[in-house]
């Protein structure tokens, strides 16, 4: 899933993209700020082709998802961890101004976008309120789907199985290493 962009997936991704070849790309320029635009082009994606009884997987492209782990009967499950409810961030990639999310409020539980994974049902609850209920401004993408929509959804706050992924954190040689060796 990629948006609009002038700088070249190639160049900055170049074994990922030869190993793996399929792309939506969505209307939106693809910059962190948009993240949580490049999140609902995905839960679209889910919604519009009726995926049934299956489950869909969210993981960042520095995270690897081991398709041996068992996954919790659970409708979303945070693969690498989970932000628990707390008062908003004054500072830092999560900041929010108050005009998006007032001081007196906190944040819902969410997963850490890393990795989740949601059964169909579950993505077309949260893409059901998305669709109607727009947050701009609120760019952080895990906290808006699987924390603020999914409470829209009245869905129950998701459990952990932090065995189901390894978030590389930037690392690509580390994660090319770790497709590497789990191919052989």
């Amino acid at each position: 899933m990629i948006g609009n962009t002038d700088r070249s997936y190639k160049k900055s991704h170049p074994r990922l993209i030869e190993h793996f070849q399929r792309y939506i790309i969505g209307d939106y320029d693809d910059r962190y700020e948009n993240l949580h635009f490049k999140t609902f082009t995905a839960f679209q994606f889910v919604s519009l082709c009726s995926l049934h009884n299956s489950n869909i997987i969210f993981v960042d492209d520095d995270t690897f998802f081991d398709p041996f782990q068992k996954i919790l009967p659970a409708p979303i499950t945070c693969g690498t961890g989970r932000a628990e409810s707390t008062w908003k961030k004054p500072f830092g990639k999560h900041q929010l101004s108050n005009d998006v999310w007032p001081n007196n409020y906190r944040s819902p539980t969410y997963c850490g976008g890393a990795c989740t994974v949601l059964t169909s049902s579950a993505a077309m609850k949260i893409y059901n309120v998305a669709s109607r209920i727009e947050f701009n401004k609120l760019n952080i993408d895990d906290m808006l789907f699987t924390g603020v929509y999914r409470e829209l959804a009245n869905m129950h706050v998701p459990p952990v199985n932090r065995r189901l992924c390894h978030h590389f954190t930037g690392n690509y040689n580390a994660l090319l290493r770790k497709f590497d060796t789990f191919d052989s």
